[in-house]
């Protein structure tokens, strides 16, 4: 063989290089790149890393049920993808392939749904919510209004209302009484319900609770009438004093 004559080697200047693709075996070996950026992400393709969720979850003690489904549509749409086949039954074959999986899905404990917190029936209500409340029932009955744009309503009509709630809530000035949105019937009467049983107190021999027209204790059975008559003669005494 004649051996053939190198080639006369050229130097190239003033280029503009638009693109270096950084490949596992390139054709150019004799190129020299400087430096370079690169994503240091996770090097292996999509399917390997499915591959490897998906023998974790094989091997993994805890996992839950969701997972293990998760995985096997996962699984299968890889496969269908690779064999041109439909996912049902590319899950059909996971399962099938994969006995272990089963019997990992069905000593599983099915996940139990965590029960939301009762929702709080009763808050804190002052005059102003009262007033708020006793009006928007007044604009509902009358205009045909929900009680939310009815209350909105009022506190377009009468802005102060709300001054006034911020400063009864600032001293303090409130009730427990149910929210008045989910309610059938108005602030007002809980408010005098409240003050009714107030004024109701208690026995004074044993201190049990009474209402106001009770002549005596279910408790202790003393006689009520009295008591009242006595507390009502030191009061007296108490103020010529």
């Amino acid at each position: 063989m004649t051996p053939t004559k190198p080639r006369k080697k050229q130097l190239l200047t003033d280029l503009t290089v638009e693109e270096v693709s950084l490949v596992d075996r390139g054709s150019n070996r004799g190129a020299r790149v400087a430096f370079f950026k690169r994503d240091s992400g996770d090097p292996r393709t999509n399917n390997q890393k499915e591959k490897y969720m998906f023998e974790r979850i094989l091997k993994s003690e805890t996992v839950t049920r969701d997972q293990i489904v998760t995985a096997v549509q996962k699984r299968a749409s890889e496969i269908a993808d690779e064999k041109g086949c439909p996912v049902s039954a590319a899950e059909m074959q996971v399962w099938t392939e994969n006995p272990e999986l089963v019997q990992k899905y069905e000593s599983t404990p099915k996940a139990v749904n965590p029960r939301r917190p009762a929702r709080q029936m009763c808050h804190d209500v002052t005059d102003a919510e009262i007033e708020l409340d006793s009006r928007a029932r007044k604009i509902m009955k009358r205009d045909g209004l929900q009680y939310p744009q009815a209350c909105s309503k009022v506190l377009t009509d009468d802005p102060s209302l709300y001054s006034k709630y911020c400063a009864e809530i600032a001293a303090g000035q409130t009730f427990t009484a149910p929210e008045p949105s989910r309610s059938d019937v108005s602030v007002d009467y809980f408010r005098k319900r409240a003050a009714e049983a107030e004024g109701d107190g208690v026995c004074a021999e044993c201190d049990a609770p009474v209402d106001a027209d009770d002549a005596y204790c279910a408790a202790c059975g003393s006689d009520l009438s009295a008591q009242r008559e006595t507390t009502k003669s030191k009061t007296k005494k108490a103020k010529k004093s």
